[in-house]
């Protein structure tokens, strides 16, 4: 009976957890089926991913570039390589990011790598998918890290 209830209690917490990352909107074109943000607000120096699921079928090999503009206008520059149709990105925001919305801009290319044995050959498809996440202020961080300092 109390395994049953820990599973019970964790799918609850785990369907929350996926709830949150998919709260953000984020724009999509094909071939990007879902995009998530996996934290709405991050710290500066905390890390940050997005999940990505394409509309592929075949193994094709896909070019992701994800550039990040952060409220200070500062761009960071994330590249993926994947094959097949699912990818995380993944970054540590700067430790200098200043509090506010981030927003990011991911693009696609298929190189076309994987499909030579096609009857229509390597395909280019190229796509964008445009979102963003807040970054917290850096007094929210000290004021956390003061109280576990004053309680150890």
């Amino acid at each position: 009976m109390t395994r049953l209830l820990l599973l019970f209690f964790s799918s609850i917490l785990f369907a929350g957890s996926i709830e949150a990352a998919a709260a953000l909107p984020v724009t999509l074109e094909p071939p990007f089926r879902q995009v998530l943000v996996e934290q709405a607000v991050v710290a500066p120096g905390q890390e940050q991913a997005l999940s990505v699921t394409l509309d592929r079928l075949t193994a094709t090999t896909t070019i992701l570039q994800l550039t990040i503009t952060y409220p200070n206008g500062e761009a960071q520059e994330v590249v993926k390589q994947t094959v097949g149709s699912t990818a995380t990105l993944a970054w540590l925001a700067p430790t200098d990011a200043p509090a506010g919305m981030a927003t990011f801009r991911l693009m696609t290319s298929g190189c076309g790598c994987g499909d030579r044995s096609g009857l229509t050959g390597p395909t280019n498809l190229e796509s964008v998918a445009e979102g963003y996440f807040f970054i917290q202020s850096n007094a929210s961080s000290e004021t956390e890290a003061d109280q576990e300092i004053d309680r150890g």
